[in-house]
């Protein structure tokens, strides 16, 4: 959970508790088991909440809330707390005056700040939290031979179309998770599995009907790289990739005999244009080149990178092919190059990615156009002049994907353009350009469900491809009762509102923000955020970073109007329609206040935003919540009445309290459930939701004890 996030979240958390410190608003603090009291009369309200922002892929909105009747107030409504990191809004029983000034709120912020510790808490045993249904789908790899003819392959399955995705067939269901897939025409595919996990030892299938029937090849040992240029001729790398103990084979038959051919050095990458013209890349970090079948090799390119085992041979002819090779890695980055050549012999750089982290690029790739990311992804070489590259920014959150593309050979790249809600890319062979337009792209590097996504215009516009059917929000929720609720963004499409009416079991597209023809990259794109304080009416942000305003229940948007700030805004939320504030993670000390439905904003200047949660701490759940924070690095959920929640360190378990904070429960995930949540909401003691680190949208009906994958 980034830190910067964690400021953020806090900042809204320390707005609302010092509205309450300085008397624009008073608590009602639940009672704890060392401070026994009268419950007041409760009526259990709900309203939608602010998201939390992570780098890739989602954010969400988490809102609870409680009205309480006060003989002191004689005007009620309910307002939720924003607090830390990934996990949104606490909602708490207060009593609010007909308006709060944003003057009130700025000129109050300090004492946010000024709270000191408190003491320790009690905590019962541990017990476990139950993840079900994390794993419902789980993609590899994608090939098409057209833009009609094409397969997936995961785990477990290959899947086949022959209309363009709109419908697909699966063909096979086995025990080998498919890695990468080598269709040469509609009939011939082949296909690579990891048969045994714990030895990585992957085996190699066929099929000659277009996948109606497959059939394993017997190679000389666990297949490396595939590379096949008919149903007859291929090539194999085989051996421990790993530790670079590898060898080059070559099959005239289809893979019923396979002879060895000599390469000087172990080979990592290889590509193949004809029988007798190829390249093969080994782990001393050498590129060789062969015209006459592997009897021969010269050394083309040399010095790179050795032992990594990121590299990525696209051949297009016997002259032309294009070459990725991985750099150094640190801090979470990984340099990279892109070469081409067009006499096979002579390789130019025509992209590379230099960090702080990782280094410069490669091979002399410093002065080259800049690629997409920080971290090498697939790469698909659609002619002689045109490609595409993918990228990934794994230090950004949950890894921002993006695209460059070119068409005169390297020489001029698109502007980089993230992909909204792609958290991450499985393999090298997870992009599939049959042509210059029509491409397709896995996402899915963690463990949870995969999108299969297609664009028709090179690149520039997304759009998911649903194998079941299942459509979930991927940058953010906010849910009003139970049933109700409306979700932010599907992969591909930033600005799509969803809404549902069935607690998140169904959801269907509403409206759209307003079209952005230009998402903000900077090694990592924003997460919107989406907020309805009532069914009509509702805020949400563009991955233009610009704020929209619906009262149509999202049918429709306007925007709202509030200062121009670079980069744009990236947390909005509502307490009610008068309330609200808007954010920019850019700029974590600045924060503008409405109180009025966002006709007027004023700025109110954050100071210190990391000891915020302390004020929180005092005000709500004191002292058990600030000693549980500061121990464990726990986010701040919500609350109802005297159940509370905290998303614990690293998002392993969740602490559930039920008496109001005397004694707290740590509903621990397994080690193979953890779900890592980015976002929780819970609207009563017993329903929430979660958006988990793989883009799941989870659900619980027990208050977190058991939680169920929707879709």
């Amino acid at each position: 959970m980034k830190v910067s996030h964690l400021w953020m979240m806090t900042a809204l958390l320390g707005i609302s508790a010092t509205l309450a410190g300085c008397g624009v608003v008073t608590e009602s603090v639940a009672p704890t088991a060392h401070a026994p009291s009268s419950p007041p009369s409760t009526q259990t309200t709900t309203a939608p909440q602010t998201k939390t922002t992570t780098q890739t892929q989602g954010s969400a909105n988490t809102q609870t809330s409680t009205t309480t009747k006060s003989q002191s107030q004689s005007t009620q409504k309910t307002v939720s707390h924003p607090t830390a990191a990934t996990t949104g809004t606490a909602a708490v029983t207060i009593t609010q005056p007909l308006s709060v000034t944003a003057a009130t709120v700025a000129k109050e912020w300090p004492k946010a700040n000024a709270i000191g510790g408190s003491p320790g808490a009690h905590m019962t045993t541990t017990v476990q939290s139950q993840v079900q249904g994390t794993a419902s789908q789980t993609l590899n790899t994608v090939r098409f031979v057209n833009a009609s003819v094409g397969w997936i392959g995961g785990n477990g399955v290959i899947a086949h179309t022959t209309d363009g995705g709109q419908f697909f067939t699966m063909q096979y269901h086995g025990k080998l998770n498919i890695q990468s897939l080598d269709a040469v025409n509609t009939a011939d595919v082949f296909a690579l599995g990891l048969g045994n996990a714990n030895t990585n030892t992957k085996q190699l299938i066929a099929s000659s009907d277009g996948g109606e029937i497959w059939h394993t090849i017997t190679t000389p040992g666990s297949v490396h790289r595939v590379d096949f240029l008919s149903a007859s001729v291929g090539y194999v790398i085989v051996g421990n990739g790993q530790k670079g103990t590898t060898k080059l084979y070559r099959t005239t038959d289809g893979g019923s005999y396979f002879t060895p051919i000599t390469v000087p050095g172990a080979p990592m990458e290889m590509g193949f244009a004809t029988l007798a013209d190829g390249w093969v890349y080994t782990f001393s970090g050498a590129l060789y080149h062969t015209t006459d079948g592997g009897s021969t090799w010269h050394q083309v390119l040399n010095h790179l990178p050795s032992s990594f085992d990121f590299a990525q041979l696209r051949v297009i002819n016997a002259n032309t092919a294009w070459f990725l090779i991985a750099g150094q890695g640190g801090m979470s980055q990984q340099s990279y190059s892109v070469f081409r050549t067009t006499n096979g012999t002579t390789w130019k750089p025509v992209l590379g990615v230099s960090t702080a982290g990782a280094g410069p690029a490669p091979g002399g790739a410093t002065h080259a156009p800049q690629g997409p990311g920080s971290d090498p992804g697939p790469m698909a070489a659609t002619g002689a002049s045109s490609a595409v590259v993918v990228g990934e920014c794994n230090a950004c959150g949950m890894g921002t994907v993006s695209v460059e593309t070119t068409s005169n050979g390297g020489q001029n790249w698109t502007k980089p353009r993230a992909i909204t809600g792609v958290q991450g890319l499985p393999t090298f062979h997870s992009l599939s350009f049959p042509t210059a337009t029509d491409g397709w792209l896995v996402d899915g590097s963690y463990s949870g469900p995969s999108t299969l996504l297609h664009t028709t215009d090179g690149g520039q516009m997304w759009q998911p491809v649903y194998l079941s059917g299942t459509v979930t929000p991927t940058l953010g929720f906010s849910f009003l009762t139970a049933q109700q609720g409306y979700g932010l963004g599907l992969p591909g499409d930033a600005g799509a509102v969803l809404v549902t009416t069935d607690g998140g079991e169904s959801w269907h597209t509403i409206g759209n923000l307003p079209r952005q023809l230009e998402a903000r990259y900077a090694g990592n794109v924003s997460s919107s955020s989406i907020s309805f304080p009532t069914a009509t009416d509702g805020y949400a942000i563009g991955s233009n970073g610009v704020v929209y305003h619906t009262t149509n229940g999202g049918r429709s948007f306007t925007q709202v109007n509030l200062p121009a700030i670079p980069g744009g805004y990236d947390t909005v939320y509502f307490a009610n329609q008068n309330v609200g504030f808007a954010m920019s993670e850019f700029y974590p000390n600045r924060t503008e206040v409405t109180t009025d439905g966002g006709r007027h904003w004023t700025l109110s200047n954050a100071r210190s935003l990391a000891d915020a949660q302390d004020a929180l701490a005092q005000e709500n759940l004191a002292p058990t919540l600030h000693t549980l924070i500061g121990a464990e690095s726990a986010n701040w959920v919500g609350a109802h009445d005297n159940v509370a929640w905290l998303v614990g360190q690293n998002g392993q378990s969740i602490f559930v309290t039920q008496d109001g904070g005397a004694q707290w429960t740590n509903e621990n995930f397994t080690t193979s459930q953890w779900p890592f949540p980015i976002a929780m909401q819970f609207v009563n003691a017993n329903n929430g939701w979660m958006l988990s680190a793989d883009g799941s949208l989870l659900r619980t009906q027990d208050g977190g004890k058991k939680w169920m994958t929707i879709g």
